[in-house]
């Protein structure tokens, strides 16, 4: 901790991620996105990566119940007969994304997947475009529970996660991204330019650095 300008800038990981002031946001963990049958894999997308990071971020979520940290699952959500979608966003989906119609809400694709979903007392939030601050209420659930930091887990790297990054910041949250609980299904190349943008725009660390942080704090409280 030091003061900049007569202002205490938490400059230490084990200050930022206290876990009195933090947040985990879990971002789009949904069939559409993550699991064989949903939109992505039947348009030829590769889950490889996403697959091998859920037991992380299984762990992960579960240790950070623990803890006592409170985890808001962030839920693409798109309206039927593009209800949510301008012709721009429409143009966008249909260039990069798996197509026009994803995560539709009421549907099984729009579920979260079995392995990773939420439980009482973790808030949802609804999303409709990248960024999980976009007309959302995520800005209002953090600061009413008195929020200061956002550690940023999900998919996809280099769309979603990284635009909930940014915004993060520029809504003057401090951001910690849980490098090895963030993939994507463009392969390795996309993830790897991804992640070392989201360096320069976030403290990047792996979960088990982030577990025994918060391990330690939990053995001097007891």
């Amino acid at each position: 901790m030091k003061e900049i300008f007569g202002k205490i800038v938490l400059d230490r990981l084990e200050e930022q991620v206290d876990t009195r002031h933090t947040a985990i946001l879990v971002i789009d963990m949904q069939n559409d996105f993550c699991t064989k049958g949903g939109v992505s894999h039947q348009r030829g997308k590769d889950l490889s990566s996403i697959e091998q990071m859920i037991p992380r971020l299984q762990r992960f979520i579960d240790k950070a119940r623990q803890n006592k940290i409170l985890l808001v699952f962030v839920k693409n959500v798109t309206l039927k007969n593009g209800l949510s979608d301008s012709g721009a966003w429409l143009y966008f989906k249909s260039r990069l994304g798996p197509g026009e119609e994803y995560t539709l809400k009421d549907t099984w694709g729009c579920e979260f997947i079995d392995a990773i979903k939420p439980a009482e007392g973790d808030a949802v939030v609804e999303k409709h475009r990248s960024s999980a601050f976009i007309n959302t209420d995520l800005d209002l659930v953090l600061r009413s529970n008195k929020i200061e930091t956002i550690v940023v887990t999900g998919v996809v790297t280099q769309g979603c996660v990284e635009s909930t990054v940014r915004d993060g910041a520029f809504l003057d949250y401090y951001v910690v991204t849980v490098g090895d609980c963030v993939a994507t299904y463009y392969g390795q190349e996309v993830h790897n330019a991804s992640m070392k943008i989201l360096e320069y725009r976030s403290t990047v660390v792996n979960s088990e650095r982030l577990l025994e942080i918060w391990d330690s704090r939990y053995q001097r409280r007891s």
